[in-house]
């Protein structure tokens, strides 16, 4: 809910006019200043409104490293103090003989604390959606995490079977080394026993010409 909308100049005129014609009829008894005076409707309310002000200004202060979208909560009570002293200003002159003076006085009351919890709850809805980015921004880091890290054990596992491959090949390659050495160990052994078959067959041939 709103402000009542400001009244005119001409408006303001007119209550001064009934106001002063109300003095003329009807004068008032001076106050007796030994007893006490209890605060007025309007210093209530201004207590209350520097009250609310300043609550404001200590939550601003402590989220304000949260987000930068609690500077709407601020414009707002500014706006607030402002219309609140336009307001003030006009029910403090009708207060000085306008019998409507009190009941309008509590409209700006009941106003300023509809305005002010209209604030809170602005506040509230701003703090629960920083929040919420906050948890949603999280899950995402956590879901990258974890897909990077199915990433480095996908990639772990294939430099396992990189490893264990290259190992199979490996000994598989030192079979094929023995096996060639084994070849050619045996036709070293059959040259050898050809050339000595060879060097018989000729000496035997050397000794029958002789």
């Amino acid at each position: 809910m709103g402000f009542k909308k400001p009244r005119s100049p001409a408006q303001i005129a007119q209550l001064k006019s009934n106001h002063e014609k109300l003095h003329k009829k009807t004068h008032t008894p001076p106050l007796d200043t030994s007893t006490p005076v209890s605060p007025s409707p309007l210093e209530l309310a201004q207590k209350e409104l520097e009250e609310s002000k300043r609550r404001g200004n200590d939550f601003q202060r402590k989220s304000h490293n949260s987000s930068r979208r609690f500077k709407r909560a601020r414009a707002l009570a500014d706006d607030l103090s402002v219309k609140f002293k336009e307001v003030s200003s006009q029910v403090a002159k009708a207060l000085k003989g306008e019998a409507k003076a009190v009941q309008e006085l509590e409209e700006v009351r009941s106003q300023a604390a509809e305005t002010v919890a209209s604030l809170k709850q602005e506040t509230r809805r701003k703090i629960e959606e920083i929040e919420s980015a906050g948890l949603q921004e999280v899950e995402e880091l956590q879901a990258e995490l974890e897909e990077l890290q199915m990433r480095a054990e996908d990639a772990e596992a294939r430099a396992e079977d990189a490893e264990e491959g290259a190992q199979m090949l490996q000994a598989k390659l030192g079979k094929e080394l023995e096996r060639s050495d084994a070849l050619k160990r045996r036709n070293n052994a059959l040259r050898m026993s050809k050339v000595r078959a060879l060097q018989k067959q000729q000496n035997a041939v050397a000794a029958g010409a002789s």
